[in-house]
């Protein structure tokens, strides 16, 4: 009998008592610890349409897929309700910024908007979704959920199938990086990237003895996108791997091409991402790339964050050895 108060029996997810009684508990932790939640709130778009014209059983079958569809793309510690007729609740708990909430909702439009197979039809939809994040928009259990639905209703008014945040400028950033991040996906598979050497001098000779290598990128569309802006992205997606070696190589063969001309560099050293020690084997991967280019190891001098070494202190030693 519990369990029936506190599920949808059609999807068998978590209704809205359900909701309100897990949401109440994940804010006062907010509060407790100082973390963040984010509330997405879903409405179908043409669910009524499909509904309406082939019948309340594939109605039905479609929000069985739906709630399924959607449970793939989540973590186990989400959770995901059905409020009720076509209206999901996804509460994101733990989450690091303000701006991750984007890439799950972008997900879940992208997934919605494949086609549905139930029995003979093949039905389209999409979804709206509307994200308020606490404690950045209110720490107020019923302010959340009706500043998710304020801001789905936004969404549905700037024409659906997509998402907006209860704050207009958080939409903006957080569209802004799903833009960043699919162009520097492009701009990777074709090398799009310019290396700077800015020189290192030294004092007592006054001459260019060192170089460090930087990552420039120029978007013919988005155009000089400054590395504060797109690093942060490629470490939170996981392409900043294959940037660290793109930049390697290309260090690699700025210091050949140098020697040709006569060049004084003794050597060019190479920021790296934490990320790209988290990722493990870095040595052997850096070891392939200066084999292939032919430098010789002294001369390529790495950099990395002290907040790698306090976070990680064991293994950074391991394997900065």
């Amino acid at each position: 009998a519990l369990h029936m108060a506190y599920h949808d029996q059609l999807t068998g997810l978590p209704n809205r008592a359900k909701l309100m009684a897990d949401l109440d508990h994940s804010i006062k932790l907010c509060k407790r610890t100082g973390g963040k939640l984010a509330l997405l709130f879903l409405d179908l778009d043409r669910f009524k349409f499909v509904n309406d014209s082939l019948g309340h059983h594939v109605g039905d079958k479609l929000l069985q897929a739906v709630a399924e569809r959607i449970k793939e793309l989540l973590r186990d510690t989400d959770t995901l309700c059905r409020l009720g007729g076509d209206e999901f609740v996804v509460m994101l708990e733990a989450i690091s910024d303000a701006y991750s909430p984007c890439i799950v909702s972008q997900r879940i439009v992208t997934a919605l908007e494949q086609p549905f197979q139930i029995g003979d039809h093949t039905v389209n939809i999409g979804t709206s979704i509307g994200i308020a994040v606490c404690p950045d928009d209110t720490d107020d259990l019923n302010s959340l959920v009706k500043f998710a639905d304020s801001a789905m209703y936004s969404t549905k008014e700037s024409g659906r199938n997509g998402y907006r945040y209860y704050h207009e400028e958080l939409s903006q950033k957080a569209t802004r990086r799903i833009v960043i991040e699919a162009a520097l996906r492009r701009s990777l598979k074709e090398q799009d990237f310019s290396l700077v050497l800015q020189p290192i001098v030294d004092l007592g000779t006054r001459k260019v003895v060192k170089a460090e290598a930087l990552i420039r990128w120029k978007h013919n569309e988005l155009g000089n996108v400054p590395p504060d802006e797109f690093v942060p992205i490629a470490e939170e997606f996981g392409l900043i791997v294959e940037m660290g070696e793109w930049i390697v190589r290309n260090a690699c063969h700025a210091l050949r091409q140098l020697d040709g001309e006569g060049g004084p560099l003794v050597s060019i050293s190479i920021n790296t991402s934490t990320v790209e020690f988290l990722k493990g084997d870095i040595a052997s991967r850096f070891e392939a790339i200066l084999d292939e280019c032919g430098v010789d190891a002294k001369r390529i001098e790495i950099e990395i964050t002290e907040r790698y070494m306090l976070e990680n202190d064991q293994d950074a030693e391991k394997e900065l050895r």
